[in-house]
């Protein structure tokens, strides 16, 4: 894979809540959601545009890591029409392939299953140490919940 996308210019990741053919909105499975995609697309050092969802900009910088194009449902085929002329502009070439390098160490350093499960084991480390007896019902169970969507 990483000859793959390593090969294409611009790897275009949509998020699964946002169909340019549908006209209306798509179900999410959560708030956010984005998927494994852009995880491994960038992983195998490819150069991914993706569409703006809540959240992502807090786990990617945009022109650093990846670029996004606005992922409302009226204007996302403009804004990705725009932006693959943008990416795909041979003066884009240098930029693209600084933001690829970044993105696919970044992935490295901060997204791998490893890291996943790491967040895990601290999640429950922290349910562990909380006092059955002095949290608020379901505090634990909330807290869990709520680390674990940080992903």
């Amino acid at each position: 894979l990483d000859a793959l996308f390593a090969a294409a210019k611009v790897t275009v990741v949509i998020g699964d809540c946002l169909d340019l053919s549908a006209h209306t909105p798509q179900p999410c499975p959560s708030p956010g959601f984005w998927g494994q995609g852009v995880y491994t697309a960038l992983r195998h050092g490819a150069f991914v545009l993706h569409n703006a969802v809540p959240g992502i900009q807090e786990h990617f910088v945009n022109g650093t890591h990846l670029a996004l194009f606005d992922g409302s449902l009226d204007t996302s085929s403009h804004s990705l029409s725009r932006q693959l002329d943008r990416w795909l502009h041979p003066s884009s070439t240098p930029h693209r392939q600084r933001i690829r390098r970044a993105g696919q160490h970044h992935v490295i350093a901060n997204h791998t299953h490893l890291h996943r499960v790491q967040h895990v084991l601290r999640a429950i480390a922290a349910l562990d140490a909380l006092d059955p007896h002095t949290a608020p019902p379901h505090t634990s169970n909330a807290a869990f919940v709520q680390s674990l969507a940080t992903f």
